[in-house]
C-alpha cells in the first residue's frame, strides 16, 4: 500500500523554545514507523527529554525488527528503553531532574497499524469522511470526563487540562495505551500530533485539512490555524494518507510511485493542448501583461438584486518595504508573525516581545515585551496599553496603560446574563472563556476575542459614559477565523470567514444602534489569505496570487496581481483597521504594501 506523509514542528507564539519532536523512519519496503513527542518542564530540559526519548526508541525498534522481534513487541521493548533513557539522563544531570515527555508512535506493517502512547498527545483515524481519536488523553481532567463529573466543554478550559498522570520519565514503572493488528484501508488518513494543535483546532477542522490537501499543506495549514487561534503551546503535526496520491516536492513519499503511462505523450499533447486554450481564453479578457489570475474567478448568480458596484479594471500592485534582515527572517520562519498593521507601523511577533516597526524609518524599532499573563494591545498612538490577567487561572482581565498604571477597564467571567458596572467599570461577560486575545483598541472601541466569538466594548476609557459590549459569534468551536476589522469613532465593522459554510461574515456595530449581522453569499473554494471591507459595501479576500472583490449580494470579480514574477507568493495579508490600506507578507519573508487601483 502506497503512503504518503509529511510533518512538521513549530514553536507556537509564546513558548521560548521547542519541546516537541517528531519522527518518521521508512523500516522496510512495507513499514513505516511515526513518533511525536511532547516534552515538560521548560526549565528542566522537556526538548531533551522528548529528543532523547524519541532517539532512543527508534534506534531500540530497528535492532529488534531487525531481528524478527513482532512489531507489538518491539513497540513495548522500545518504549521501556526510552523511558529508561530519560531517568537515566536525569539522575545524571540535577538540571534535568523531573523532565519528561509525552509520546505516541504508529507503526504500519502491510496494511496493521500498531500504536503505543503515553500522555496527551493524540493520534487520530480518518476514514470515509469521519474522524476518531485513537488514543486517549491519559490527564486527570480526561478522565473526570470519561468518569462524567465534567463536560468536555468544561474541560477544554479546565485550569488543570495538562496535568498527565502517565509519561515517559516519571517512574520505572508505567502502563502504555496499546494497539495492536489494527486493519488499516485505502483512502485512511492517520494524523499525529501534540496537544499544541487540538487545543486550538477542533477534531472536525483537523479531518477538513487532512482530507482536502496533501499532507504537506495540510500540516502547513493546520499549523498556520493554531496559530492564529492563539499558539498557546508548541504545535507538531503528521499527517499521513494511504492508497496512491500525486506526489508534490514538498511531499516525502516513503513508498515507489506506481509505474507511469504507457502513452505519456498522449497526456503531454493533451496538457500542451489545455494550455494553448487557457493561454486564448485568457488573452481575450483583456487582461494586462505580467498579471497573474487569482485563485477565486469571477462567479455570479448570487445576486438578491440590483447591480454590481463592482469596477471591471480593479487590480492589485505590490510596493516592496524596506525590513531589517532579523525581521525578514522572523517572517520567512512564520508569515504570520505579523499581527498588526496600523498607523503605519506593523507589529511583528518575537518569542517573548513584539517588534513595532514604523514603516517609514524602517529602522526605527521598538521591542515590547509580555509574559503569558500580560500582553500590549496592537493601537494607532504611541501610548503602550496593557491586556493582563488579573488572577493566574481565573478569565479575569484588566486593561492598563503601561505596568502599575490603573485600570480603566475590567473584564469578568460571568455565569449568568451579562453585567456592567459603570462605577468600577467591569464588564461581566457570560460565558467567557479563559484564553482571551487583545487584538485592538482606540478612543472608541476595544476587540478582543476569547477564540469563539469576537467582543467589542464600546467607549472603554469615557468615565462619564458607561461602556456597553457587542458579541459577534463565528459559529466554528474554537477555530480562529481569518478576519480583518475596520473602526472608526461612531462605530466599524468586523469581517470574518467562517470554515464550517466558507462563507465571509459581516459584524457591523456603531455608538447609536444595535448591532448588525450578515452573511455574504458567496462560497469559496479556497481558505483566503486575508480579508479586508472596503468602502461602498465591497469586500476584499486575498490569495497567493491575486484577490476577489465581493460586493454584498455575493457578485464578484477576478482581481489581478499586476507585474510580479511568478515566483513571488503572497502567504498572509494584513489590513489596517483604521484606514484604507495593507500589507502583505510573501513566503520569501518580505513585505509589501499593497495598492489597489
Amino acid at each position: 500500500m502506497q503512503i504518503t506523509a509529511h510533518g512538521d514542528s513549530h514553536i507556537g507564539r509564546i513558548r521560548q523554545t521547542n519541546e516537541d519532536h517528531y519522527i518518521y523512519e521508512h523500516i522496510c519496503d512495507e513499514e513505516h514507523l511515526f513518533v511525536v513527542a511532547d516534552g515538560m518542564g521548560g526549565h528542566q530540559a522537556g526538548d531533551v527529554a522528548s529528543k532523547l526519548g524519541t532517539q532512543s526508541f527508534v534506534a531500540s525498534y530497528k535492532r529488534l525488527r531487525k531481528r524478527s522481534i513482532s512489531v507489538a513487541d518491539a513497540l513495548v521493548e522500545s518504549l521501556k528503553k526510552a523511558n529508561s533513557a530519560i531517568l537515566q539522563k536525569a539522575r545524571s544531570d540535577p538540571a534535568k531532574k523531573g523532565m519528561g515527555t509525552t509520546f505516541s508512535a504508529a507503526a504500519i506493517h502491510g496494511d496493521r497499524l500498531n500504536v503505543i502512547h503515553v500522555g496527551d498527545s493524540r493520534i487520530y483515524l480518518i476514514r470515509s469522511g469521519a474522524i476518531r481519536r485513537l488514543t486517549t488523553d491519559q490527564t486527570f481532567v480526561a478522565k473526570m470526563v470519561e468518569d462524567g463529573r465534567i463536560t468536555e466543554e468544561e474541560a477544554r478550559d479546565h485550569p488543570q487540562k495538562n496535568i498527565l498522570y502517565m509519561s515517559l520519565g516519571a517512574r520505572e514503572e508505567f502502563t502504555p495505551e496499546i494497539i495492536s493488528d489494527f486493519h488499516l484501508e485505502e483512502k485512511d488518513i492517520l494524523v499525529l500530533c501534540s496537544d499544541g494543535l487540538n487545543t486550538h483546532v477542533t477534531d472536525d477542522v483537523i479531518r477538513a485539512y487532512a482530507e482536502s490537501y496533501y499532507p504537506a499543506e495540510a500540516v502547513k495549514g493546520l499549523i498556520r490555524r493554531a496559530n492564529e487561534n492563539g499558539g498557546m503551546d508548541n504545535i507538531t503535526v503528521q499527517v499521513v494518507r494511504l492508497g496512491p496520491l500525486v506526489d508534490l516536492d514538498s511531499t516525502v513519499v516513503l513508498q515507489r510511485p506506481q509505474r507511469q503511462s504507457r502513452f505519456p505523450y498522449l497526456w503531454v499533447a493533451a496538457f500542451v493542448l489545455l494550455a494553448v486554450l487557457l493561454a486564448f481564453l485568457y488573452w481575450g479578457r483583456g487582461n494586462q501583461a505580467g498579471s497573474v489570475l487569482p485563485a477565486e474567478q469571477s462567479r455570479s448568480g448570487n445576486t438578491i438584486g440590483g447591480k454590481t458596484n463592482l469596477h471591471a479594471k480593479t487590480r492589485m500592485l505590490l510596493e516592496p518595504i524596506a525590513i531589517s534582515a532579523e525581521v525578514s527572517r522572523l517572517l520567512r520562519s512564520d508569515p504570520h508573525r505579523l499581527v498588526h498593521f496600523s498607523a503605519d507601523r506593523i507589529w511583528i511577533l518575537a518569542k517573548d516581545r513584539y517588534l513595532l516597526i514604523n514603516l517609514k524609518k524602517a529602522r526605527d524599532v521598538d521591542r515590547v515585551s509580555f509574559t503569558e499573563g500580560m500582553r500590549p494591545i496592537p493601537n494607532p498612538t504611541d501610548r503602550r496599553w496593557q491586556f493582563r490577567r488579573d488572577k493566574p487561572g481565573t478569565a479575569n482581565y484588566i486593561i492598563q496603560q503601561e505596568a502599575g498604571g490603573l485600570p480603566i477597564l475590567r473584564l469578568r467571567a460571568n455565569d449568568s446574563d451579562q453585567e456592567i458596572d459603570p462605577l468600577s467599570r467591569t464588564v461581566s461577560i457570560s460565558g467567557l472563556k479563559s484564553s482571551v486575545m487583545p487584538l485592538f483598541i482606540s478612543e472608541h472601541f476595544f476587540v478582543f476575542t476569547d477564540f469563539s466569538q469576537f467582543l467589542v466594548v464600546q467607549s472603554p476609557f469615557k468615565e462619564r459614559q458607561s461602556p456597553q459590549l457587542i458579541k459577534c459569534f463565528f459559529g466554528d468551536g474554537m477555530t480562529f477565523p481569518v478576519y480583518s476589522m475596520k473602526i472608526e469613532s461612531s462605530g466599524g465593522a468586523l469581517l470574518y470567514f467562517v470554515n464550517k459554510d466558507r462563507q465571509l461574515h459581516i459584524c457591523r456595530f456603531s455608538l447609536e444602534r444595535e448591532p448588525t449581522r450578515r452573511v455574504i453569499p458567496y462560497v469559496f473554494f479556497r481558505l483566503p489569505l486575508g480579508v479586508e471591507y472596503l468602502s461602498g459595501e465591497k469586500v476584499m479576500a486575498y490569495f497567493a496570487d491575486g484577490a476577489t472583490l465581493l460586493d454584498m449580494n455575493g457578485e464578484s470579480r477576478a482581481v489581478a496581481l499586476i507585474g510580479q514574477s511568478g515566483k513571488l507568493r503572497i502567504e498572509h495579508v494584513t489590513a489596517a483597521p483604521d484606514e484604507a490600506d495593507r500589507v502583505a507578507v510573501t513566503t520569501e519573508g518580505k513585505v509589501f504594501r499593497i495598492r489597489i487601483e
